[in-house]
């Protein structure tokens, strides 16, 4: 099963849009338009991570366009698997349609006693306000603002007990004359240590300092060590990097991004095997800390090792041009700074234009997504022409979002389509003057 179209009423900065869904789902736009509130909208409804009192509705979560008194986020679910998803079936079969589809819907009420509703297909008595649909439906969230070194460590130690607990008689047998070889080890390297002078003299200063401070202290034997006992050392272990005959501690943002990654992949394989659910997967931003390439490639990795549906949202203009066509879904602000979904989310119409592009499709050109607008011209001259008089002018394009993009040549048809169905108003500037389609309060500021 797979989230297929998603209906957001008056949430957030959603007023009524209806956003479609493919297996694989990318989310592109520019800041703040509105992406992290689609996903938080999903992750009320399907993610148990989320406390019963951390999905209540707050003030925050209606739409400041409406006078409102609710709001409304409506999942629908497709593609239904006899195999895969059976035992959502067997445990939601009554709200299923004969299509086999499932609706799961949420309304926030404000200034009312019972703030919020849950409940399955059609009927609203259908109550299923205790979730206990997320036994068989669950979606796993991989956050944006993720700690990269907390997380590394608690993964780690995940793994590592996980393995451990699948462990046959004699791998237990090995592993423990093993520990007991590390154990004695431990003691001699210690007694080494204690026998060196800096370190010797360092000890006697503070059993001195110690012993001055309370008489009691003198009962306990102090000691410098740098290997405790083999008791929990697993929660000891650090994951290293080994380069040149050194090893070094991990430390960049980029190098730990990506053992996060597998670590959460490894995750999910064992999500996979081990529950009797059907799961969902979002990751905000997987590009973080990472240079182009590695964009591309992490992405691959996650896409290739995950065959539930994944919804990623993502700045990287790498990632926009390079995801299947017809599984983006572009958010973008019209006139009136409300937010809209370019057709409805994936579109076979996004697809087509964007195929129009062939060679077009770069990472350059990409940035277009991103866009709050668009300066087409014609060349790299007149782009830097235009650039230096936004300069010189003291209106700074950049702040305004809008890009400068050049077609190298007379071919705009091709960028006017995309333009169009992404909902990214533009100019075109050519030698002998100005084509304005949709002008908008963004380039009157300028």
């Amino acid at each position: 099963m797979k989230i297929a179209k998603v209906i957001l009423k008056n949430y957030r900065n959603f007023i009524d849009e209806e956003i479609n869904f493919n297996n694989q789902t990318l989310i592109i736009g520019p800041n703040d338009v509105g992406k992290t509130n689609m996903i938080r909208a999903l992750r009320i409804v399907l993610d148990k991570s989320l406390s019963q009192v951390e999905i209540e509705p707050s003030e925050k979560d209606f739409n400041i366009f409406t006078t409102e008194e609710e709001f409304r986020v409506e999942i629908l679910f497709d593609e239904y698997d006899e195999t895969r998803d059976e035992h959502v079936r067997a445990n939601l079969g009554t709200y299923f349609t004969e299509e086999d589809e499932l609706k799961i819907t949420y309304i926030g009420y404000k200034n009312q006693e019972k703030n919020y509703k849950i409940f399955l297909g059609e009927d609203e008595n259908n109550d299923a306000s205790s979730r206990y649909y997320l036994k068989c439906l669950n979606l796993v969230y991989l956050d944006s603002t993720r700690s990269l070194k907390d997380y590394i460590n608690r993964a780690k130690n995940r793994l590592i007990r996980r393995y451990k607990e699948e462990r046959n008689p004699d791998e237990i047998q090995f592993d423990d004359q093993k520990l007991l070889e590390i154990e004695n080890d431990n003691n001699s390297i210690n007694r080494n240590l204690e026998s060196i002078s800096y370190v010797a003299k360092s000890l006697d200063s503070i059993k001195e300092h110690l012993n001055d401070i309370s008489i009691h202290n003198s009962n306990n034997e102090i000691k410098l060590t740098a290997y405790g006992s083999t008791d929990n050392i697993t929660d000891k272990l650090e994951l290293m990097t080994y380069s040149n005959g050194k090893t070094i501690e991990l430390g960049g943002d980029g190098r730990n991004n990506q053992i996060y990654l597998t670590m959460w992949i490894e995750e999910i394989k064992y999500i996979n095997a081990n529950n009797y659910q059907t799961t969902l997967f979002v990751i905000e931003e997987p590009e973080a800390h990472l240079h182009p390439t590695l964009q591309s490639m992490t992405l691959k990795k996650i896409l290739g090792s995950i065959e539930n549906q994944i919804i990623v949202t993502t700045h990287s203009p790498k990632l926009a041009v390079e995801f299947n066509p017809n599984s983006i879904v572009r958010l973008y602000y019209d006139n009136y700074y409300k937010t809209k979904v370019s057709k409805n989310g994936c579109s076979e119409i996004i697809a087509d234009n964007i195929y129009d592009m062939a060679y077009r499709n770069n990472v350059i050109n990409g940035e277009m997504f991103f866009a709050d607008a668009v300066l087409l011209v014609e060349g790299i001259s007149e782009k830097l022409l235009y650039q230096e008089l936004s300069n010189q002018l003291g209106n700074n394009i950049e702040k305004y979002n809008i890009l400068i993009l050049s077609v190298e040549g007379v071919g705009f048809d091709v960028y006017t389509q995309i333009l169009n169905t992404l909902g990214i108003p533009f100019v075109i500037r050519t030698d002998n003057d100005i084509i304005k389609k949709r002008f908008v309060k963004t380039f009157k500021r300028c």
